[in-house]
């Protein structure tokens, strides 16, 4: 547990997949006891990058996800699994909860 730190803020997201992330992510940084400062300079990017890619309503930027994961001597093989099943409910969601149907391609010549 980290010493005087603010408290998240909850998770509010719909994703399931990126709530599993952002849970990952926390329960990373919590093993750590970093607070986000600490944890921005192991991952040269900026604290309330960090802070939101733990938090947000949408899913952060791949690079983000594995410096974060990289400054908690973390999975980056996990973190980049959680980001791909966040990312690909993400575009689920923006499509109405439809999964995409991609057409097959014709074979054989067309007259």
């Amino acid at each position: 547990m980290r010493v005087g730190c603010r408290p998240e803020k909850p998770i509010t997201t719909s994703n399931s997949a990126l709530r599993e992330l952002q849970e990952w992510l926390r329960d990373q940084r919590d093993r750590t006891g970093q607070a986000y400062r600490a944890l921005s300079v192991r991952a040269g990017c900026h604290a309330t990058t960090l802070q939101r890619a733990a938090s947000a309503e949408t899913v952060p930027k791949l690079q983000t996800v594995l410096n974060y994961a990289w400054a908690c001597d973390a999975s980056p093989d996990e973190a980049r699994h959680l980001w791909k099943r966040a990312r690909y409910e993400e575009c689920r969601l923006a499509r109405g909860g439809r999964s995409q149907i991609i057409p097959r391609p014709r074979v054989g010549r067309v007259s």
